[in-house]
């Protein structure tokens, strides 16, 4: 029966490709920890399923979703009100709130209650079919205020477009304090800057007394800048020839840090920081790609409209002015990419 480590690694490999896990799961401390509890079991934890063969006694999955893991969910929840209910009392929660998109594409809002590090899940609601009205928000959120105990909540945070509910908080409650999220607030910092918009929005300031204006902008240098750079990593990255010799490049560059282009996302500004940041480091990569023989030979092969894009490219890349822009974009930006973070 016993067999080498060489095997029970083997084995272990085999279990974490073959479902598709994440090498990491390893070094999981709970993954840990219920291995070493399956070893002290020692026989307890086979049975024979011939004579000479074992099979662990492990539960099948129907006993793993129906009791193992609600009773191992319900005590870890216990113990996360526990610890949340002695922090409450202490100190008393804020309480935040914000909408998403299941995967499934069913509309969400989520309220947490949050004190000194430590935040809770409190409510997920599948809002599909309701009207997302002030009043809808602010019943959602109070829900959350009476389980908690009103005395205990001090704040309650949302995006901005939630801001209408908290008159309806306040009027209720007069010792609770609203504020929008500084994170939302800072990425639509971003959006702004990164426009090229004649006017922009300037969300209103109740604290100050300021009401929502509108601000005359007229700045296209930093959505020129990032457009510019955009244009050319799509180049490298949706052409397979184009990315193998940027990769077979870097591996011979190897600057510190990640290598690969990044993109970024279409409601997420501050991501355009982060490209801005991949793309100065691996500079000595895309001039070099772009002066690569085997790439100007491909991209002769292709169409007009194609070689004309890879062209305009190529001069970006080439120019310091571009390289000197990225920067400055980069620069004056990275505080408010580094508060978001």
């Amino acid at each position: 029966m016993l067999k080498s480590r060489e095997e029970m690694n083997a084995a272990w490999a085999r279990a974490v490709m073959s479902c598709g896990l994440p090498l990491n799961i390893v070094n999981n401390p709970h993954f840990r920890e219920a291995v070493t509890w399956t070893a002290m079991c020692g026989s307890e934890g086979l049975t024979h399923e011939t004579p000479g063969n074992y099979t662990t006694t492990l539960p099948r999955r129907t006993t793993f979703s129906k009791k193992t893991v609600p009773e191992a969910e319900a005590a870890l929840n216990n113990g996360i009100e526990q610890k949340m209910r002695h922090l409450i009392e202490e100190t008393g929660p804020s309480i935040l709130s914000d909408g998403w998109k299941s995967t499934s594409n069913r509309p969400i809002v989520n309220v947490l209650a949050s004190t000194q590090g430590l935040t809770q899940l409190k409510k997920a609601v599948d809002i599909s079919g309701h009207e997302k009205s002030m009043q809808f928000i602010f019943e959602t959120v109070d829900e959350v205020i009476k389980d908690i105990g009103p005395k205990h909540v001090f704040a309650a945070c949302m995006d901005g477009a939630c801001k209408g509910a908290f008159a309806l908080i306040k009027a209720k409650y007069l010792q609770i304090q609203c504020f929008v999220c500084p994170s939302h607030g800072l990425d639509g910092f971003l959006k702004n800057v990164c426009s090229d918009n004649k006017t922009i929005r300037m969300q209103a300031n109740e604290v100050g007394g300021i009401g929502m204006q509108m601000m005359e902008w007229d700045v296209s240098f930093f959505h020129d800048t990032f457009n510019n750079a955009w244009q050319v990593i799509k180049r490298v990255v949706r052409h397979e020839k184009a990315i193998a010799i940027f990769r077979k490049i870097a591996k011979e560059v190897k600057p510190e840090g990640g290598t690969e282009p990044k993109k970024f996302g279409e409601t997420r500004y501050g991501s355009r920081v982060a490209m801005a940041e991949r793309m100065l480091d691996t500079r000595a990569i895309y001039e070099r790609l772009f002066i690569d023989t085997d790439l100007r030979a491909w991209i002769d092969k292709q169409d007009a409209k194609k070689r004309g894009k890879f062209e305009k490219a190529r001069q970006l890349v080439m120019s310091d002015v571009f390289w000197k822009d990225l920067d400055t974009a980069y620069r004056t930006l990275q505080p408010a990419y580094q508060a978001l973070r």
